[in-house]
């Protein structure tokens, strides 16, 4: 018995090897395919170039962009600009947003323009430098700026967002009003407090008008807790006493106060001709907003510290034309360079790169009305001591 139980494991181990040895081939092989396709597509990109970079698909001279553009279209663009100069009476005024970290400035930016231009995330930080856009009111255009959060200096934890705290402040010396946003379920906090009154310190360097606006008003949804907030809120500012302009609560997600809020920023505006036309609603081209949404999407995926140690590149622009009998949109392929400057980041982005691209392929989809398909390629940043 010993003997023949001995031979029938003997056989059994002999097909498990087999068995094995036939499944590495197979992923041998396959890793060989994937390997001469990545290594044609390194190729096609770095050796032949055979792509259109960004640089040249969007030039930064007007003079090139407008002589890439058919004629036709710039007989409608012309008529059209000629037209929206002829604005009665223009005035203009810049508007600031500025407050803490997930105070939802970057929500109540894109509600205002409206467009998802500013980057979106749970996560603090998520601009990193000025944001502009862009919107009309009858007469008067608003140029809105939004900034990185501001940060309590005295908060040793926080210090290291120093640099791009100062971003923020120094946006409000070309300003024409300050808009102070705070979360209004944080309102009553002794932190909140040193906030608004060193935003209200500084525009008052600057003699500038600040507007005060409670966001977030959406996220209490018991009507008794509502409107015990609420009365909590208008307590504490009345015994604060900080010279605000005007009071504001708005939600961006309902569109709660928006109109009012933009009837109440062109108050300040001057007499000057407007700086922007053809309906723009923001400043930056297609490939900084592609950059930011992608950014918005990393930061939706991975940690914070993670995306703090990438950095990326968009190096191609190439618009692939879909079947036309099936009015299919347009399709952009990109190819964007992921620098790390840590292996483990590495890792974490490679882990998630399909659910960071499908995030930020669906944004832009919402934001152009145009697919979009991006291809990575990673590299190991070298930091010098």
């Amino acid at each position: 018995m010993f003997q023949c139980r001995t031979i029938q494991y003997i056989r059994f181990s002999d097909r498990k090897t087999e068995w094995l040895k036939r499944v590495a081939d197979v992923m041998l092989t396959a890793k060989k395919a994937r390997a001469e396709k990545f290594k044609e597509r390194f190729r096609q990109v770095y050796i032949d170039k055979k792509f259109t970079p960004v640089e040249k698909a969007f030039p930064l001279t007007d003079s090139a962009r407008w002589d890439a553009i058919a004629p036709e279209k710039q007989r409608e663009i012309t008529k059209a600009l000629s037209e929206e100069k002829n604005v009665e009476n223009p005035h203009i005024v810049r508007a600031v947003f500025i407050g803490p970290a997930n105070s939802g400035k970057s929500a109540l930016f894109n509600s205002c323009i409206p467009a998802n231009v500013s980057p979106l995330s749970t996560k603090r930080n998520t601009t990193i430098e000025w944001v502009k856009g862009v919107t009309n009111v009858h007469n008067t255009q608003l140029i809105l700026l939004d900034t990185p959060p501001v940060i309590d200096f005295l908060d040793p934890g926080e210090y290291k967002w120093n640099s791009s705290a100062q971003t923020a402040w120094d946006a409000l010396q070309g300003a024409d009003v300050c808009v102070a946003v705070f979360p209004g379920v944080e309102m009553v906090l002794p932190k909140i407090r040193s906030f608004l009154s060193t935003i209200t310190k500084r525009c008052a360097q600057y003699d500038l008008p600040c507007v005060l606006v409670i966001s977030k008003v959406d996220k209490v949804t018991r009507k008794a807790f509502r409107k015990e907030n609420h009365f909590h809120l208008r307590n504490a500012l009345e015994l604060w006493k900080l010279p605000f302009d005007a009071i504001l609560e708005v939600s961006a997600r309902n569109f709660i106060g928006i109109v009012d809020l933009k009837d109440t920023i062109a108050r300040y505006a001057k007499p000057a001709q407007w700086e922007h036309h053809l309906g723009e609603c923001t400043a930056l081209s297609n490939p900084q907003q592609v950059t930011y949404l992608l950014r918005g999407a990393m930061l939706r995926v991975l940690e914070y510290p993670v995306v703090e140690q990438l950095q990326i590149k968009l190096l191609s622009w190439d618009e692939k034309y879909q079947n036309k009998a099936r009015d299919d949109l347009p399709m952009v392929h990109c190819v964007v360079e992921v620098y790390h400057t840590h292996k483990w980041a590495q890792a974490q982005f490679t882990g998630k790169i399909e659910k960071i691209a499908h995030e930020a392929e669906a944004a832009i989809l919402e934001r152009f009305k145009q697919k979009i398909r991006f291809s990575f390629y990673n590299f190991i940043q070298i930091v010098k001591a």
